[in-house]
């Protein structure tokens, strides 16, 4: 159980009792104060990925690359990696590269590209495409024989339960002025939505989110690390819908500057 922020070390107060969620006092930072074993957070993902349809999007990527059929990266994703890859990158190391969508399309690209993934069988599906994909958790980074220009983390750094092991160990791997580029899901979405929804986080809950970011969470941790953010954005109107009602409330309220988008694109450069 985290009694502190897992971050900064400091107060933390309650923030959503039904799924144990804290805030941190000073950083910001939303997280779950239980913690889950290794053994309960692998077993989670190989439920996920391999058992149900939570994840089946997935599959379907991995069919498509399979048959030498491209696979659209996505909105979020391309803003992060153009970014990236207008600063003339030689080394990229992802954390959570799945079957290997960035992987494939970087392959366009003269970049060192090498993946990790924590999905045994995931893994095992991105090698019989020929990707340079290795199994194992985010610290695997540091056993790399090279250091990364960036580390990229896509939909990924909102699952882990050790996060302030993770910017260490990504700041420790980065070379020189390196960069991480990352999305997470939007926890101040949630205001969205009538305060009827106030327990309602709109997002996966514990243990598959395990940390919940907004705008002053993620420049606070940025600075606490030794980070500057070099690019930040959050998507300004909804994806259009036309069948859902919400999509056109969301429309209003992006038009007077109360819409909260669903995904934080960030890139920290190492100081």
């Amino acid at each position: 159980m985290f009694n502190k922020c897992k971050v900064c070390e400091s107060k933390v107060h309650e923030e959503n009792r039904k799924l144990s969620l804290v805030k941190c006092n000073k950083c910001s930072l939303v997280f779950c104060k239980k913690k889950y074993s290794d053994l309960e957070i692998i077993s989670t993902y190989d439920k996920l990925y391999n058992t149900t349809n939570q994840y089946r999007t997935h599959q379907r990527e991995y069919q498509k690359l399979k048959d030498n059929q491209r696979v659209k990266i996505g909105y979020s994703k391309k803003n992060i990696l153009n970014f990236l890859l207008n600063k003339g990158l030689t080394t990229i190391c992802e954390i959570g590269a799945g079957v290997g969508i960035v992987a494939s399309y970087l392959r366009d690209y003269p970049i060192n590209y090498v993946g990790i993934e924590i999905d045994s069988k995931t893994v095992e599906k991105s090698h019989r495409i020929g990707l340079n994909i290795k199994k194992g958790a985010f610290t695997e980074m540091n056993k790399l024989n090279f250091k990364s220009d960036a580390i990229i983390a896509f939909e990924v750094i909102e699952h882990l339960q050790d996060l302030d092991l993770f910017f260490k160990l990504s700041k420790n791997h980065l070379s020189s002025n390196g960069y991480i580029g990352f999305t997470v899901p939007n926890y101040n979405k949630r205001l969205n939505y009538s305060e009827n929804y106030k327990e309602k986080i709109f997002q996966s809950g514990p243990p598959i989110h395990l940390n919940f970011f907004t705008k002053e969470s993620i420049f606070n941790i940025s600075e606490y690390y030794g980070f500057s953010v070099e690019f930040y954005k959050e998507k300004k109107f909804p994806y259009f819908n036309y069948k859902l009602f919400s999509t056109y409330k969301f429309i209003v309220k992006s038009l007077f500057g109360k819409y909260h988008g669903s995904t934080l694109q960030c890139v920290l450069k190492k100081k």
